[in-house]
């Protein structure tokens, strides 16, 4: 990674990691609100990243006109925004608080697969705040093992 790509990487994630403290210290809604006010204007001036879902949208559907593409990456970055309000008081979450965030069915299939002494592997869509999921199990009592790749950003 060349240096400025060190930099703007600290960069984000220490802009990323006070926004996430401070909104932490708010109320759960009023952080999930400026959390979709950011999404919004994330939105309107993340000109790179726009191009990048303008683009990721148009390989997907191209069958759809543009001003739905676009509705679709707004919604986008209204629910990153929205999520990072909820990341924001992940610490507070506990097994009895999380039932008003999250619905979890099957828990019973892991139980069993935990009772015939295996583990059992989970797939799931990258859509809405999916990356919750892992927290809810482990508080639920089902700790989460990750299988990642890195980011690849390119921009053309």
């Amino acid at each position: 990674m060349s240096k400025r790509g060190s930099v703007q990487t600290n960069l984000e994630y220490a802009t990323a990691r006070f926004l996430l403290s401070a909104m932490g210290l708010l109320p759960r809604r009023l952080a999930v609100g400026i959390g979709r006010m950011l999404g919004h204007t994330a939105y309107r001036v993340s000109h790179n990243l726009r191009r990048t879902g303008e683009l990721n949208l148009e390989l997907a559907f191209p069958g759809l006109s543009r001003p739905e593409r676009e509705r679709i990456l707004r919604g986008c970055f209204m629910s990153l925004g929205r999520q990072l309000g909820e990341f924001s008081h992940l610490s507070k979450l506990s097994s009895d608080n999380l039932r008003c965030l999250v619905e979890c069915e099957g828990l019973e299939n892991l139980a069993a697969a935990r009772t015939a002494g295996r583990g059992a592997i989970l797939f799931t869509g990258h859509l809405g705040a999916w990356e919750l999921s892992s927290v809810a199990l482990s508080l639920l009592g089902h700790p989460v093992r990750f299988l990642v790749r890195r980011l690849v950003h390119q921009f053309g």
